[in-house]
């Protein structure tokens, strides 16, 4: 066999002990940093690592901080599910909580954990007792899942710096904790090629002015200078009041006659642009566009993979504990998810 086929050897801990003339047991603690080894012992037992080029192997890092920081108890595998929405609903109550929740609680499962809801609005929680009462169950990891009743007031005095952490979505501004999102910025520019490349040229992007200012105004960051990239006419548009809605939708489309209306998970407004559309027999239908993703009745628009915000907010946490991380960063962490098309 070639010499340069061989494998290469991997220095192990007990070669760094045997060189030494100490016990491995002294060496991995002193590796870890362990306050019981003198710092002399500890740079002596550095400088041997980098001689011989010690390399410690992730997984078993990984498995040995999981049996250094486990305790007794149920808790201690339990990630704490957090939610805000009125009257203690359950994370099946809105259109996000229907992938969100399902698909991190299989992603716990998987890694060896629970994953349990708790409500901010239910039995007269605050962020306070329910911070204790995680703390005395022994649960190690929090997440906090988006809703647009969700503000940084709402969490005040809950001790995150207890908690290995992330947050789902943007309500809930907290800038030294990770979060886990999906990207409307991109969603939105990926629409436009798809819906360019069929013909439309005069599009409208018609949303609650709240849609856009929860989620820092990407859906118009993204969408005007995509549009003017694509030689499109197109017009960002925001209704700013819930009263008459039918008659504000009338004039927008009286006086921009787009060929494509795109709104965002808004029955009412696709319910308005639907009568507009029907009062005369002659008008051509605009083409729809639900950025949630498509609905059985209309199967275009983009799905933006909620499922998978779910789960990389679990690998989000599970990644901090097996680090021994707790609390909030010294850094910034966003994760976008990049919605898909989803039609032919």
């Amino acid at each position: 066999m070639c010499t340069f086929c061989l494998p290469m050897r991997i220095t192990t801990i007990k070669d760094i002990a045997e060189e030494l003339g100490v016990h491995h047991s002294t060496v991995s603690r002193a590796l870890a940093g362990n306050s019981r080894i003198s710092e002399a012992t500890r740079t002596k037992v550095l400088e041997v690592a980098e001689r011989l080029g010690y390399r410690s192997h992730p997984l078993l890092s990984a498995l040995g901080s999981y049996r250094r920081n486990a305790t007794p108890g149920e808790g201690s595998t339990t990630i704490a599910y957090i939610t805000n929405w009125p009257g203690g609903k359950a994370s099946g109550y809105n259109w996000g909580q229907g992938e969100y929740f399902p698909a991190a609680a299989e992603q716990a499962e998987r890694m060896g954990y629970r994953l349990q809801e708790f409500s901010l609005t239910l039995n007269d929680m605050t962020p306070g007792r329910l911070s204790q009462l995680l703390q005395a169950r022994g649960v190690p990891g929090v997440i906090i899942q988006d809703s647009p009743y969700t503000r940084s007031e709402d969490l005040e005095g809950f001790d995150f710096n207890a908690f290995a952490c992330a947050v789902i979505g943007y309500s809930f501004k907290a800038s030294d904790l990770p979060r886990v999102v999906h990207s409307p910025f991109a969603s939105i520019q990926t629409a436009l090629k798809k819906i360019a490349d069929r013909g439309f040229r005069r599009p409208v992007l018609l949303l609650d002015a709240w849609q856009d200012e929860r989620v820092d105004h990407q859906w118009h960051d993204g969408f005007i200078p995509e549009c003017q990239r694509l030689g499109m006419s197109g017009h960002f548009l925001l209704l700013r009041q819930r009263e008459d809605l039918k008659g504000q939708v009338d004039e927008i489309l009286d006086q921009y006659q787009p060929d494509l209306v795109i709104t965002y998970a808004n029955n009412d407004i696709l319910k308005a642009v639907d009568a507009y559309y029907q009062k005369s027999d002659d008008a051509t239908p605009p083409f729809a566009l639900l950025n949630m993703g498509s609905t059985p009745d209309h199967p275009y628009g983009i799905n933006q993979h909620l499922d998978v915000v779910g789960r990389k907010a679990v690998d989000v946490v599970v990644s901090q504990l097996l680090r021994r991380e707790r609390g909030r960063l010294h850094e910034p962490v966003v994760i976008q998810v990049v919605g898909t098309w989803k039609g032919a």
